[in-house]
């Protein structure tokens, strides 16, 4: 008989890092290493979310394992989680849970708030920038430019006619 306790932390060893690695993946193909503003919790809700269906399915994938030793079923458990739970499986998995909308929104804001508190682009009016950053319509373009060291970027490539837009006094 199966010990589904033993199987779950088996599986939750193997899967943790794995999830993980494919979560860096993510962050890396959608420049969200340098921005802060994004869900952090996604690797423990997917966790959350598969392990249990992960289980439920390597048991009923090995029923012929009920009266295998603890090692046949490690194996077992092992080659599951190679073979199923690739990196690509798993980014199809992020991908399904990470907010990309409210993602924007905050590297929106961030942005905002560079751009206000940024000598001499504070000097520019807030319409402008408001124009300006609602144009970019995806987070992995905006957030390669949300840290202080990529804002002057930013404004080369994005906003060129920016000080045509200073605040009048």
């Amino acid at each position: 008989m199966f010990n589904d306790v033993l199987i779950t932390q088996r599986m939750k060893s193997l899967l943790v890092p794995r999830i993980e690695q494919a979560f860096e993946i993510f962050k890396s193909e959608n420049n969200l290493n340098k921005v802060s503003i994004y869900p952090k919790n996604i690797p423990e809700k997917l966790l959350d979310s598969y392990l249990p269906d992960a289980v439920k399915e390597f048991k009923s994938l090995n029923k012929e394992l009920q009266n295998a030793t603890a090692d046949e079923i490690d194996d077992h458990i092992v080659d599951y989680v190679l073979n199923e739970c690739d990196i690509g499986f798993l980014l199809s998995k992020i991908q399904f849970l990470f907010n990309e909308e409210a993602t924007l929104q905050g590297v929106k804001d961030k942005m905002m708030e560079m751009l206000q508190h940024t000598h001499p682009y504070d000097q520019v009016n807030r319409d402008y920038w408001i124009r300006t950053i609602n144009k970019i319509k995806h987070v992995d373009v905006l957030a390669k430019y949300a840290d202080s060291d990529h804002l002057d970027s930013f404004v080369e490539e994005r906003a060129s006619d920016w000080k045509e837009n200073l605040k009048e006094e």
